[in-house]
């Protein structure tokens, strides 16, 4: 068997775990106080004995509480690890913000498979932890921590170190007074050592205290008061109690040294290289040297040049600058020359007009004006002519020529029409409005059915095309293909039919399932993804679904009266056991009038009226039952199909004769329209803005009056 070590053995390879002092001045355990810590709501006290003590219960009876409570006290947060005795288990349910809290207890979440805590302390709360050492002549030494945890707050519990040379009982701390104010915690202490976040200095501080040379002490501490057995000795020994032998550091500094000199020797071997790469380079500096200098001679010479030549240009824009400026004063010359001319023209000008003036000019000047009014209102005049005829003929009145009278008497008639236009008009417009709308209406009708159709030519089944199309995205959504969907989602509607012999009893099923037809069927295993998907979206449509079985394991046989609606139902091969779980919903009682309804508690009449219980009735005219185009229950979608294809020829044809009747009411607006402009034409044309006639015979005498001023004055004449 191999020897104990010695004391002085293990002074040297354990520093810090071997007792300095004589037992007389050790300090010892001798109080352990916790205050709302784990499971261990409001004030605890734990007397220790100087003999020591041993912590035994049963599981979950607080023994890890109690160590992790002392580790908190001693370990640093950065290497504590509570629970250490599960540590095999690898579980990491605790921490200081768990004991804080008091968390007691772990639910798993079915749905989302996470881990939910609970708390016996939810709200904002303090929690404390107080160690008291001594020794022999009753000298004493606390360690106190105190944590709170502010609801809504940072997730990381607060925390504040406090040593004080003297006994403490929290019991004398009242927490609900103090109201997480660390000042009047300070007030109610008295003389203390206090640190708020810093765990070194308070470690360093109480070690000194108590004689701990290292902090591997501690943790050795936290890790054996915790642990359950030692199956090797030697691995718990230098797992947790040597230190690393000092050759470790030797062996990483020899290790370094080498590194360096590598480091060196590679420096030199570049170094070589550089000097026979620079050495090239140095020769080649010197041919560039040259080439430079031959280079800068060159840019002499070509500067030179630059300047002979700038020369020369200048020269030459002189040469051009003189002849321009000559050529200028030529043009100049000639101006003025034409400028005494136009003069010489001009005053000619004014001695004839003052010469014809003097013979007799001036009356044939008047004469000459009126002439020339004359025909600006003879032009205009024609322009307002033709826009009456138009509108006349727009209104095919008779338009007659020089008849002043004519044309009073069809401005009165255009002032009593323009009322009557005016009340044709809001007529015909509301009329086109209506229609518009009305085609508008057919023609979403028409895009609705031709949706149907389309829907219904691409699958079996009655479903409406809206709630089909949302199946097929909400399928997509859950990693099923287009095509799949009818077979992975069908809706309820699509898995049973009426049976052939019971067709007349098809309104009543239409009546009493519509609800339950139209709702999907999804599998166990994909309903959680299916709410989810579906609340992600704005779905534009009222869709229930239901939870089932979409195949059988085994054979199950429903069972059901006679007469009622579900023994006239068939279902899809291999659905026995969703038409078991469905028979309560689709147990409805088939009678034949209204007054066969009051002996069942649940019935349908042929009619489609439904008794739902004792007291509820049901009768849905939003839709007619007996009508093929509002079927949603069956795969055979044959006859809804047909009903679609009538129903769109029937819209088609509706379609077009609305379009005409607007067509011919936009050729009535247009046409009343142009009768509204002509009218507004001749009420604003005034019988003298179009009577050319006057104005034609005023340029007759005006000429007639030259002519005879110019015969009569021969010396006019001549001047002429």
């Amino acid at each position: 068997m191999a020897k104990a070590p010695d004391k002085d053995s293990l002074r040297g390879r354990l520093p810090g775990l071997v007792y300095e002092r004589p037992p007389s001045e050790q300090f010892r355990l001798a109080r352990l106080q916790l205050y709302n810590w784990g499971t261990f709501q409001d004030y605890h006290d734990i007397e220790v004995p100087a003999e020591g003590f041993l912590i035994t219960g049963h599981s979950g009876s607080g023994k890890t509480t109690i160590v992790d409570a002392i580790s908190t006290m001693l370990v640093p947060r950065r290497i504590i690890e509570y629970n250490w005795a599960a540590r095999d288990l690898k579980r990491k349910d605790r921490s200081l913000e768990s004991y804080v809290k008091g968390a007691w207890n772990a639910q798993r979440d079915e749905l989302t498979g996470g881990v939910k805590l609970n708390y016996l302390r939810d709200r904002s709360t303090w929690s404390a932890v107080a160690m008291t050492f001594g020794r022999e002549g009753r000298e004493r030494l606390t360690l106190l921590q105190i944590f709170w945890q502010i609801r809504g707050g940072q997730p990381e519990a607060r925390r504040h170190h406090f040593i004080l040379e003297r006994s403490l009982s929290l019991s004398e701390l009242d927490f609900g007074e103090l109201d997480f104010s660390v000042p009047r915690l300070l007030e109610k202490l008295g003389e203390v050592w206090h640190e708020s976040r810093d765990f070194a200095s308070y470690s360093e501080r109480f070690r000194q205290r108590l004689g701990i040379g290292s902090e591997t002490t501690l943790r050795l501490l936290q890790k054996t008061q915790s642990i359950k057995n030692i199956e090797d000795l030697h691995s718990f020994l230098t797992e947790y109690m040597l230190d690393d032998p000092k050759t470790f550091e030797e062996a990483d500094k020899l290790c370094e040294d080498f590194g360096n000199l590598k480091i060196a020797y590679d420096a030199v071997v570049s170094a070589e290289r550089q000097i026979e790469v620079l050495k090239e380079v140095k020769d080649a500096y010197g041919r560039f040297e040259t080439a430079r200098k031959e280079l800068d001679e060159v840019d002499f010479l070509v500067g030179s040049h630059l300047a002979f030549f700038a020369a020369k240009v200048a020269a030459l824009c002189r040469a051009r600058i003189s002849k321009l400026e000559e050529e200028l004063d030529a043009a100049e010359r000639i101006v003025a020359q034409a400028a005494r001319e136009e003069d010489e023209r001009r005053e000619a000008l004014e001695a004839l007009r003052d010469n014809r003036r003097r013979t007799g000019g001036e009356r044939l000047e008047k004469f000459e004006r009126e002439l020339g009014d004359w025909e600006e209102r003879l032009l205009s005049r024609s322009r307002a002519r033709d826009q009456a005829r138009e509108a006349f003929e727009i209104l095919a009145w008779t338009f007659e020529d020089a008849k002043r009278d004519a044309y009073l008497d069809a401005r009165r008639r255009a002032k009593a029409g323009r009322e009557g236009i005016a009340d044709d008009r809001k007529r015909l417009r509301l009329q086109f409005e209506a229609l518009t709308m009305e085609r508008a209406i057919v023609l979403e009708k028409v895009k609705e059915a031709e949706a149907e159709l389309e829907e219904l030519s691409r699958r079996p089944g009655n479903i409406p095309a809206k709630l089909s199309r949302l199946r097929d995205v909400l399928a997509e959504e859950l990693g099923i293909s287009r095509a799949d969907s009818q077979q992975f989602l069908p809706f309820l509607g699509e898995l049973f039919d009426l049976k052939a012999d019971e067709a007349r009893w098809r309104p009543a099923a239409e009546a009493a399932l519509r609800d339950l037809a139209l709702t999907l069927v999804v599998d166990d295993s994909r309903l959680l993804e299916l709410a989810k998907a579906a609340s992600r979206r704005s779905l534009g449509e009222r869709l229930s679904w239901l939870s089932a079985p979409l195949s059988d394991k085994g054979k199950f046989t429903p069972s059901f009266e006679d007469g009622s609606l579900l023994s006239k139902l068939v279902f899809r091969k291999g659905l026995q056991r969703l038409s078991r779980l469905l028979s309560p919903r689709l147990e409805f009682a088939c009678v034949e009038d209204l007054e066969s309804l009051g002996f069942h508690s649940k019935a349908v009449t042929l009619g489609g009226l439904v008794k739902i219980d004792e007291e509820l009735y049901l009768k849905n005219d939003d839709f007619d039952p007996a009508d093929d185009l509002c079927r949603v229950i069956g795969h055979d979608n044959k006859a809804k199909k047909a009903a679609y294809e009538r129903r769109l020829r029937e819209l088609t044809a509706e379609e077009c004769v609305k379009a005409a009747a607007l067509e011919s009411l936009d050729g009535e607006l247009s046409s009343l329209e142009d009768r509204r402009q002509a009218l507004k034409t001749i009420l604003r044309l005034e019988w003298d803005d179009l009577d050319s006639w006057t104005a034609e015979a005023k340029i007759r005498e005006a000429k007639e009056a030259i002519r005879e001023e110019k015969e009569r004055n021969q010396e006019l004449k001549d001047v002429d």
